[in-house]
């Protein structure tokens, strides 16, 4: 592949493209984020018990879940 064929393709890439895919990925990232949270408070209830455990636990996998919405309904619709 020639300089100037490099050129053309990357002249050729929708700058509209890399911002959707920049979205996607931070969105996936957070989901992972998400999971992390999840984790983590699966840890800290085996060690603390709090009388709260289960609301704390509801409300991070409601999070969870959301994010996971979040993230496929962007997949979907960009």
């Amino acid at each position: 592949m020639t300089f100037e064929q490099t050129l053309q393709t990357l002249l050729s890439i929708n700058p509209l493209h890399l911002v959707k895919a920049a979205f996607i990925l931070g969105l996936l990232l957070y989901s992972v984020f998400s999971y992390v949270m999840l984790r983590q408070e699966q840890l800290m209830s085996q060690v603390v018990y709090l009388s709260a455990n289960t609301k704390i636990r509801a409300l991070i996998l409601a999070h969870l879940l959301a994010t996971l919405f979040v993230l496929l309904l962007a997949v979907v619709i960009l």
